[in-house]
C-alpha cells in the first residue's frame, strides 16, 4: 500500500503510475501538481511481517518572472552582463 499523508491510498489513475517490483516501488507522476507535495508512506507486507518507509516529496515549479530593475553592466562589443532580482516566492 502507498498512501499520501496517511490518508489516501495511491494507485494508477492515469496521471500517476505505480510499479511494484522485487526490491523497489516506482511512483511516476509526469504531471505533478503542488497538491502532490507531502509525506508519503509505503508499507510492504509478506508472511514474515511488514515494514513502512516514509518519504517527503517536494514538487518544484518553474520560477516566476524575475523582479526588476534590469541592470546592464560590463558592456563590450561582443557581450554584456545582465542582473536582476530573483522572483518573488509565492
Amino acid at each position: 500500500m502507498l498512501s499520501c499523508q496517511g490518508s489516501k491510498e495511491i494507485g494508477d489513475d492515469g496521471r500517476i503510475k505505480l510499479e511494484i517490483n522485487d526490491g523497489e516501488i516506482l511512483l511516476l507522476c509526469k504531471a505533478a501538481q503542488k497538491d502532490d507535495q507531502g509525506r508519503y508512506s509505503a508499507t510492504l507486507k509478506n508472511p514474515k511481517g511488514s515494514d513502512t518507509v516514509h518519504i517527503n516529496v517536494t514538487v518544484l515549479d518553474k520560477p516566476g518572472s524575475p523582479e526588476g530593475p534590469l541592470a546592464v553592466s560590463k558592456i563590450t562589443p561582443e557581450s554584456c552582463t545582465l542582473e536582476w532580482k530573483p522572483p518573488k516566492v509565492s
